[in-house]
């Protein structure tokens, strides 16, 4: 894990290339005091080391020592709107992304290095009950409890980083009843109790809607959502391109039907003769071998196999539609690797297998990000209690993330000086 990055002898690194960012993201602000302390939170997020308060802020930074307080006032208390800056933000991403692949930025997946939106968790740690979607949560990862708040945060992974860019809130049963609680932070009427994954559709239709021509395939894990169909239908239905891994034991109904699958008409198979995702594969899946090095340790390459089948999805068993529109093409892959096969659900069905597969592989890089979120750009670090206020942290802390890879190319504050004469 690397350490605490050491603070710049000037406050003022990056020349004018940080203003030029935040004028940009959050000019849309109507008051002049807001704008400068949106710059100056961008600065302190680049520039503390450590855990990013508002008093260790205002130290690294040295300004007067009432700073902290306007620092944390613009922050939990200020009526301001974060969605114009994320948009902004998007944006952005979308023509950094574009640039570093020479590509337009609604290329379809090819040759070219993948380009897509990821949909993903962030788990935020937290003590007490005050802060906002704050719950305790079994983390299997972890083997164990932990009082938390999750987010669901949608990237743009281009070249070797992931870009976050809109999060969502994960409220749970409790929080959604508590009318007190809501109060308290402040929370809007609308935000109420869904599954984490029921967030995904409606971040990818804010991300299918920045651009008139079609948006960047979106990759998410619907394995933990039961009603995984119903959410895959509602993306294909607005024209979300899109590859999510589901669980081995997804229904599906294969496309034509297998000899003895059944039909919804005349079946007593629950869903109408629907088998799962493991079994549809076995039966009927195309299998192609390639040979595939994982990494450079692995001197001799080994032998992949992909399978994929033609599917239709089902809907849930009290659903009077029927199964869901569209046909899509199912995916595993199986390696000699002791690791049990992974499932992809897709409607890219003109895409080669290991295209799709490319895009899947994409999630990692936000796992990445969301660990360098927290170790060194303050996503772990709110100390507020309200709703607008925990929106505006996550966005300001998206934003200087964004301006590290995409202007500062990753390069530590004060290297892009020019010398002087």
């Amino acid at each position: 894990m690397p350490g605490p990055r050491t603070v710049p002898r000037s406050p003022r690194p990056y020349e004018g290339a940080l203003d030029r960012f935040a004028d940009d993201l959050f000019g849309h602000l109507s008051r002049a005091d807001q704008r400068h302390w949106a710059h100056t939170c961008l600065r302190g997020l680049l520039l503390s080391p450590g855990r990013k308060s508002p008093r260790r802020m205002a130290a690294a930074l040295r300004e007067p020592p009432n700073t902290a307080d306007s620092l944390r006032q613009f922050v939990h208390q200020s009526p301001w709107d974060w969605a114009p800056a994320r948009t902004r933000l998007a944006l952005r991403a979308l023509a950094h992304g574009a640039s570093a692949h020479h590509l337009p930025a609604h290329h379809p997946p090819g040759r070219q290095p993948p380009l897509a939106w990821v949909a993903d968790l962030a788990v935020i740690p937290k003590s007490g009950r005050a802060s906002p979607g704050v719950h305790r949560r079994h983390l299997p990862h972890l083997g164990r409890t932990v009082n938390c708040q999750v987010a669901m945060g949608l990237f743009l992974a281009c070249g070797p980083t992931a870009l976050p860019v809109e999060w969502s809130l994960f409220v749970d049963g409790e929080w959604a009843a508590d009318e007190q609680r809501r109060a308290r932070a402040r929370m809007p009427d609308v935000v109420g109790h869904r599954t984490p994954e029921d967030q995904i559709p409606e971040l990818a239709e804010w991300a299918s809607a920045l651009l008139p021509a079609p948006a960047p395939p979106l990759v998410a894990s619907l394995k933990g959502a039961p009603h995984a169909a119903a959410l895959i239908a509602r993306m294909n239905r607005h024209g979300v391109r899109f590859v999510v891994e589901v669980r081995p034991g997804q229904p599906v109904l294969l496309d034509p039907p297998y000899p003895g699958q059944g039909t919804r008409e005349g079946s007593s198979a629950p869903w109408g003769g629907a088998i799962d995702a493991h079994d549809a594969l076995r039966l009927a899946g195309r299998r192609q071998v390639r040979q595939f090095r994982p990494s450079e340790a692995h001197r001799e390459p080994l032998p992949v196999a992909t399978l994929t089948a033609d599917v239709r999805l089902p809907g849930p068993p009290e659903s009077a539609t029927g199964p869901a529109p569209g046909t899509y093409r199912l995916l595993a892959r199986q390696s000699t690797a002791p690791r049990p096969p992974r499932y992809w659900v897709t409607n890219l069905t003109d895409a080669r297998p290991e295209d799709v597969l490319a895009l899947a592989r994409l999630r990692p890089r936000v796992r990445e990000s969301i660990r360098a979120l927290g170790e060194d750009f303050g996503l772990l670090d709110f100390e507020g209690r309200s709703f607008p206020g925990w929106h505006h942290h996550m966005t300001l802390v998206s934003a200087a993330y964004g301006f590290h890879h995409m202007e500062a190319r990753g390069r530590p504050p004060g290297s892009d000086r020019r010398p002087t004469a």
